[in-house]
């Protein structure tokens, strides 16, 4: 059967989608590569044309989910007012809707203790990640604080 330009491409977003949000949800060790997928309605058999391994569509899928975060982020306060959106990132971040949806809540608190026990490549990946979702998070701080205060957080987290 042949397959229209693109299809393979469109699959593999489709995967990683799938596990981004299977992944939060029942977490790392929580799924199988049958199980993530049967989400997309495909066989296990045709997952190592796409990935190369099941850690490389652990560590995109949370790459995904951390860009989604981050986009939302900068949807929310596209717009809006400086002084505003520390507030609005606040109220809209502490809501029992996103902490009660953890397949489409935020990464950190869903997977944070699956990325301790992941392989060094997969915590440097997210490592990158959270540097970049600190630094969406330090924009919303007056210039002289802003990394230091976005910063603090992440340094209690680390050993």
């Amino acid at each position: 059967m042949r397959y229209v330009k693109g299809h393979g491409l469109e699959t593999r977003n489709r995967i990683v989608e799938e596990a981004s949000l299977g992944l939060r949800q029942a977490g790392v060790d929580g799924m199988s590569v049958a199980d993530l997928m049967k989400l997309v309605g495909l066989t296990h058999g045709g997952f190592y044309s796409h990935f190369e391994s099941r850690e490389a569509l652990v560590i995109e899928a949370f790459a995904a989910a951390m860009d989604r975060t981050m986009s939302q982020w900068r949807n929310l306060m596209k717009g809006m007012p400086a002084e505003e959106q520390f507030d609005a990132f606040v109220e809209a971040y502490l809501t029992p809707g996103h902490r009660d949806d953890r397949a489409r809540g935020c990464v950190l608190p869903a997977l944070g203790t699956d990325i301790a026990r992941s392989s060094q490549k997969a915590r440097r990946a997210f490592a990158r990640k959270l540097d970049e979702m600190i630094d969406v998070i330090a924009a919303l701080f007056p210039e002289e604080h802003r990394r230091r205060r976005a910063r603090s957080r992440r340094a209690r987290l680390q050993p």
